[in-house]
């Protein structure tokens, strides 16, 4: 009898104790007469920083200023109105989060760059305390996190969004003890970055710590209220936040920091990615997404049009050597000619100029085809077969010889309807010298001179060229005798004479440049921009237009305050031989402060053979014999052709709501898919990212359809 009544005591003594959800793995809250003291361990993040405006507080949290430990703020669990709860349990450890709303009633929306959290950790701490916090993970639902019907519009709760942490100077106590010294709340600055229009949004997190207590997040206080919110907190199961002395809901204190967007004068362009890369086989065609966004408050108009790319340069100029003298040991490199077969540009040149090969780098880049010729065939060259001319700077004697004795044939070739660039910046390494009149008549005479100034800056020739520009030397030479109607596009500062000068001649039209193009973009000198410029613009202006394996859409538009846009961008390989090509996407905008944005591209074509890829990703939801939410992810494996191939062995990284990313490897099974499992309990993003493909004989193309992401239910 006495061992049951035991028994008996301690099922009583069970019943009268909280119950918890069954996934609950720590208290959910930590109450009066907690006093975990371990010793903090600072994290060594940055302070937290809040460069942006303040847009929202949903309460606060310090309720006696100046009247805590040391002279700092206190905030009070006011035990004499029965509350309870110092803080609420926001482990990441333990899957615990936090979650409370906020409305955005401006008609334009915000652009949402910070969210500032408070935590702490129960310990002993030197004064002033450092912070233990190492780790912020939020999300942003438009609705109730516990509502089947709300989704996340932005974060996840696998990514580090911690930016800084700092103690402000308060510390968490009782109205019987305002002078401890053990809780002191950290404010956590996570970082955002995204654009949400008007509406009620909720901001669901978790906080992670190097203290053994915690972290506990302090709920909004404020003196003799008991109610202060409606803020719901995750332990297994989504509840409302309430203090286990009164039952009184409670609110979180966090702010919001950005930018309100609406109602303004200016719009604001913001780009991504900042860049573009495509890796993919001979003859394919894939695409990217590139987004403008206008984060401003008035319509964004842009137009986007496509550029050259400026290659890397040579470094430094040799010692001693400039535009005009060679240096030591320097030889003429005679330059590779190639078989005539008629071609969109021509290249005239015996010489590689200043020994550089940049106008073929250039050319080849952006997948334009060229030919090379010398001065031995203006003879029998027909030149009625090509786009457009390039007579290259810095010849020897022999090719300014033979361009005298046929120069009727250079102005016929314009007068026809061609265009022809002709550098005329002679006496450089190879030192030939320029004397006969150029096509129309306009004469040259070398002058050296270092700054070069621009008098018509929206030329496409000076895109993206400082005015004044500077070279060691940037032009060799001086334009007279100029025909009716040419236009002046630049001048020399201390000739204060044309130096780069365009006009029509019959049907065709022609330019004369003096600066030193060709090593002014080697080693990378102000005016370096000139030398592509010149070339794609006188490609485009052939018949021609734009980077032939690249093309867009739309191409211009009108973006409303708030809002973004999708622009389809295309990379196709067909005809490209294996290499790399490059190009700019320059976004012209009314944007006051950032008028321009250039977005790098990069297309890297593969001797590819046999290749997989990706065909396609699909997923599906279950649960399993546990309760768990399962997602089925389906990969499909092809070859060049898009025909499935078994027996794949098909590598991924794998992240779930709480977790990730882990490493995993499939094979494909007969019907070309390999099949990736994952289970979970809570709600959040699932991401599958396949990181490579191998079968022997083939070699993996990764791509855009690679990579995906679902939001679980």
């Amino acid at each position: 009898m006495r061992k049951l009544s035991t028994l008996m005591i301690l099922m009583l003594v069970m019943a009268m104790l909280p119950t918890f959800a069954t996934a609950q793995k720590g208290p959910a809250v930590e109450v009066v007469g907690d006093d975990n003291t371990a010793v903090a361990i600072p994290s060594g993040y940055p302070a937290a920083n809040l460069p942006e405006a303040l847009l929202y507080d949903n309460g606060p949290l310090v309720t006696h200023p100046g009247q805590g430990y040391m002279g700092a703020d206190a905030s009070v669990l006011q035990t004499n109105l029965g509350l309870n709860t110092y803080g609420f349990g926001n482990q990441y450890s333990y899957g615990y989060r936090m979650a409370d709303d906020f409305t955005i009633s401006d008609p334009g929306g915000w652009q949402v760059d910070q969210v500032l959290f408070y935590a702490y950790q129960t310990g002993t701490y030197a004064y002033p305390p450092v912070s233990t916090i190492n780790g912020l993970y939020f999300q942003i639902w438009d609705g109730s996190p516990d509502d089947p019907g709300s989704s996340i519009v932005f974060g996840d709760l696998v990514t580090n969004r911690l930016a800084g942490t700092s103690w402000p100077n308060m510390y968490r106590v009782t109205d019987y003890d305002l002078q401890g010294a053990t809780r002191p709340p950290m404010a956590n600055v996570g970082t955002a970055g995204v654009v949400l229009p008007p509406g009620t949004y909720w901001l669901d997190w978790m906080t992670n710590g190097s203290g053994a207590s915690g972290p506990w997040a302090p709920p909004i206080s404020i003196v003799g209220e008991t109610t202060t919110g409606n803020a719901l907190q995750y332990t297994g199961a989504w509840a409302a936040a309430v203090d286990t002395g009164l039952g009184t809901p409670q609110g979180m204190p966090f702010q919001v920091y950005g930018e309100v967007l609406g109602g303004g004068e200016d719009p604001d362009i913001e780009v991504t990615p900042a860049s573009l890369y495509a890796e993919q086989c001979p003859d394919t065609i894939t695409t990217q997404t590139l987004q403008i966004c206008n984060v401003g408050t008035a319509d964004l108009t842009w137009t986007l049009t496509e550029q050259p790319a400026v290659l890397g340069g040579k470094g430094t100029l040799p010692a001693g050597a400039t535009s005009q003298q060679a240096p030591a040991g320097y030889v003429p490199q005679r330059a590779v000619t190639t078989g005539t077969t008629g071609g969109t540009v021509l290249l005239l040149k015996n010489t590689n100029p200043w020994g550089s090969v940049a106008v073929e780098n250039i050319l080849s880049a952006n997948a334009i085809p060229y030919e090379v010729h010398g001065s031995g065939e203006f003879g029998s060259l027909d030149f009625g077969l090509y786009g457009m001319v390039y007579v290259q700077c810095d010849q020897d004697q022999a090719f300014y010889d033979a361009y005298s004795a046929n120069a009727a044939k250079f102005e016929q070739y314009v007068v026809d309807g061609g265009f022809m660039a002709f550098c005329a910046a002679d006496q450089g390494w190879n030192g030939g010298y320029l004397t006969a009149p150029l096509p129309g008549g306009m004469t040259y005479a070398f002058y050296g001179e270092n700054y070069i100034w621009i008098d018509d800056p929206s030329h496409p020739t000076m895109a993206g060229v400082p005015n004044p520009f500077y070279g060691s030397w940037a032009g060799h030479g001086v334009f007279s005798n100029l025909p009716v109607g040419a236009h002046i596009i630049a001048h020399g500062e201390a000739s204060a004479a044309p130096v780069t000068v365009e006009y029509g001649l019959g049907s065709g039209w022609f330019i004369g440049l003096a600066e030193t193009l060709e090593i002014t973009y080697d080693y990378g000198w102000e005016g370096a921009p000139v030398l592509p410029n010149t070339l794609l613009w006188g490609y485009a202006w052939g018949g021609a237009s734009g980077v032939p394996w690249l093309s867009e859409d739309p191409v211009e538009g009108t973006v409303p305050a708030g809002g973004c846009v999708d622009v389809t961008v295309t990379f196709d390989s067909t005809g490209l031989a294996v290499g790399d090509y490059f190009a700019n996407l320059v976004i012209d905008s009314n944007d006051p402060d950032e008028p321009q944005v250039v977005v790098p591209v990069q297309l890297t074509v593969l001797e590819c053979g046999n290749t997989l890829t990706c065909g396609g990703i699909s997923y599906a939801f279950s649960l399993d014999p546990y309760g768990r939410e399962l997602l089925k992810w389906w990969v499909e494996a092809v070859d060049q052709a898009g025909a499935i191939v078994p027996l794949v062995a098909v590598d991924a990284d794998l992240t779930w709501p709480a977790g990730g990313p882990v490493s995993r490897t499939r094979l494909t099974h007969f019907d070309g898919y390999a099949r990736f499992h994952w289970g979970s309990v809570a709600a959040g993003t699932w991401t599958i990212d396949v990181t490579d493909m191998t079968l022997a004989g083939y070699s993996f193309v990764d791509g855009a359809q690679c990579s995906a992401s679902v939001a679980g239910k």
